[in-house]
């Protein structure tokens, strides 16, 4: 065990390992550590070999009482939201890599009030591929967009500068933005996901009971569901293809069912 670590300009306290190498095994009693922004996380398991290749299987606890300050002293910036967001975080998973593949199972996360529950595993090769089955029970993301939304108020009204030595023929004549530039990411990964929301409230309207099951596959999306049991009083049901995500999408075989107990 070691009391202090300067890493990061940062202190790592109590850091703790406890290993035994016994038969070919590494076994991880534990390794732990004392992080920035009042955070612990430990390890535990067993590095061994299953085909001659390294396997591990164990799991990994943390929690986080200022988020804020870890992300700082890792050197990532916070989202621009409300300083009540973004606040705790808490962990826990079972773990199982090799060098194929590394899945989380039994996954518990809490961010501030929402909870995730669930499974990943991602595929370790040249083009991107993971597997996710997630269920989220509820997101205020009013609570988080507020202060982006007062920014862009305050912003409101004010003309954009003109640049010296322009002119409004010069910026007519520009080059087009591809209005579906962002979705070429998606032609770069193969991904099958199943999630299931409880409920979102965005604007102050309620969304409840979201899923989506759809599987992404070399540039072609197969949404098997995608539901909101209650918008606004309407739920929606949609289903289908898209094709051609590196350029122009192509629809497929949609459906899109719309039902209202009030049509008042």
């Amino acid at each position: 065990s070691v009391d202090t670590i300067t890493f990061l300009g940062g202190l790592v306290r109590q850091v703790k390992a406890n290993i035994e190498l016994a038969e070919g095994d590494v076994t991880i009693s534990q390794l732990s550590a004392q992080l920035p922004g009042g955070s612990e996380v430990a390890l535990f398991g067993v590095v061994g070999a299953d085909n001659g290749q390294p396997r591990f299987e164990g799991s990994v606890e943390g929690k986080v009482n200022d988020l804020r300050r870890l992300l700082g002293w890792l050197g990532i910036e916070a989202p621009s939201v409300a300083m009540d967001r973004l606040r705790t975080l808490e962990v826990a998973s079972e773990i199982s890599a090799t060098t194929k593949e590394v899945q989380a199972s039994s996954i518990k996360l809490k961010v501030d009030n929402t909870q995730i529950k669930g499974g990943v595993t991602v595929a370790l090769r040249s083009r991107m591929a993971f597997g996710a089955d997630l269920s989220l029970d509820s997101l205020n993301l009013d609570s988080y967009l507020k202060v982006a939304e007062s920014a862009g108020t305050k912003s409101e009204g004010v003309a954009p500068k003109k640049v010296s030595g322009t002119s409004d023929t010069a910026t007519k004549q520009a080059t087009p933005v591809n209005p579906f530039a962002a979705l070429t990411i998606l032609n770069t990964i193969d991904a099958n996901l199943t999630a299931r929301v409880g409920s979102v409230i965005f604007r102050r309207t309620t969304i409840k009971k979201a899923v989506l099951d759809a599987t992404l596959f070399d540039g072609t999306l197969k949404l098997r569901r995608a539901s909101v049991a209650d918008l606004a009083g309407v739920s929606v049901q949609a289903s289908g293809r898209v094709a051609g995500l590196a350029g122009v999408p192509e629809l497929k075989g949609v459906s899109v069912q719309l039902s209202s107990a009030n049509l008042s």
